[in-house]
Parts: structure tokens; sequence; C-alpha cells
């Protein structure tokens, strides 16, 4: 703390000295170097005066733009003055209060560090529980899968077989209809020996 306020004291200082040091700046060194410039011109031929205004004006130029940043460094070294006395003034108030609130102070933070925590925790299992439940694939109820991934439906109502294994039946409507059966040719149906007519016919007209 004894540093923090020897740092704010020399920030002081400075700013006194480079407050006081920006005008009279001016004034010595520009204004006084204009005058040692045109003095100088004055003794050299008149064909030099174009000469000597670019020299006036660079010299003007320059001043402004050191005063300019003068100005802007006194600024800034004045903000850091204010946010000093702050941390000053805070650390001052710290040390001031009673050991018992600063602990409680302490105690409702970690409290709340600790919550969020749990709660990011919470969330977390949450989620995964969520991404588990997802990768189930659903089934229908009543409706079991073999080994070669046929679907096979068990009949509730039935008995047991006589191996003591419950009775399955292939589920036909989940695989679709099987191909339908080769139609017989007409003529083609077994006939009598010698006659093209049917066996099942009543009478042959063979001689």
């Amino acid at each position: 703390m004894r540093s923090l306020w020897e740092k704010i004291q020399e920030i002081e200082q400075n700013l006194t000295t480079v407050g006081r040091g920006a005008d009279p700046w001016m004034q010595y060194y520009v204004y006084r170097y204009r005058d040692t410039i045109r003095k100088t011109y004055q003794m050299l031929p008149l064909d030099l005066q174009d000469e000597e205004d670019y020299y006036l004006e660079s010299l003007l130029r320059e001043g402004q733009e050191m005063c300019l940043q003068i100005r802007k460094r006194e600024e800034e070294m004045t903000g850091k003055r204010t946010d000093l006395r702050a941390i000053h003034k805070e650390l001052m108030e710290m040390c001031y209060k009673p050991d018992v609130e600063l602990l409680q102070e302490l105690g409702d933070k970690l409290k709340c560090e600790h919550f969020i925590q749990q709660r990011g925790q919470q969330s977390a299992h949450e989620a995964a529980g969520r991404s588990a439940e997802a990768e189930v694939p659903a089934r229908r109820p009543g409706r079991a899968f073999g080994r070669r991934g046929v679907a096979v439906r068990r009949c509730p109502g039935l008995p047991g077989s006589p191996s003591g294994k419950h009775r399955w039946e292939p589920d036909v409507a989940a695989r679709g209809a099987g191909p339908p059966a080769p139609a017989r040719p007409p003529g083609s149906g077994r006939t009598r020996a010698g006659c093209g007519t049917p066996a099942g016919a009543a009478s042959c007209s063979c001689a």
C-alpha cells in the first residue's frame, strides 16, 4: 500500500511539472527561436525571404504538435492518478473491515462458485442421458428378430411345442408376399395313354 501511495505522489509531481512546462516551453522555444530566425534572415539577401517563411511555419507546426503530445500525456497521467486513488481507497476500507466480515464475504463467493460448478455437472449428466436414450432403437411390441434379421411374431394363445419351447411363426406380412406359383400351360396335364384326353374326362372319343 505504501508503494501505491508513492506512485500516486510521483504522478502528481509529474503532472505539476508538465502542467507548468507546456505553455512556458511554447513561449521560450518557439517564439524565442522564431525571433532568432528572423534576425538571422534579416542579414541575408531578400531572395531568401521565402525560405524564412518556410522555416517559421515549420517551427510553429512542430511546437503545436509538441504541445498536443504534452497535453495528451497529461490527460493520461490524470486518469491513472484517479484509478490509483480509487484502488488505494478500496484497500484502506478493506483494511479497516473486521475479520469476520471479510471471512463472510469470502464464504459467500466460495458458495456461489460451488453452486455454479454443481449446475454445470448436472447439465452435463442430463445431456449425456438424453443422448443415450436417443441411441436406443425403437422396437414394436410383440415382435422379435432372429439371427438373420427375419421378423417373427409370437402367438400368445397357442400352447407350447412338445420340445418345451415357445411356438413361433414367421411374420409373412412383414417380409411381403412370396413369389406367385407358375401357371401350368394348357394341355400340360396328365392324359391317358394314346390320346390327348385328360385323365379326369368322362369319355374318350378315340377309336
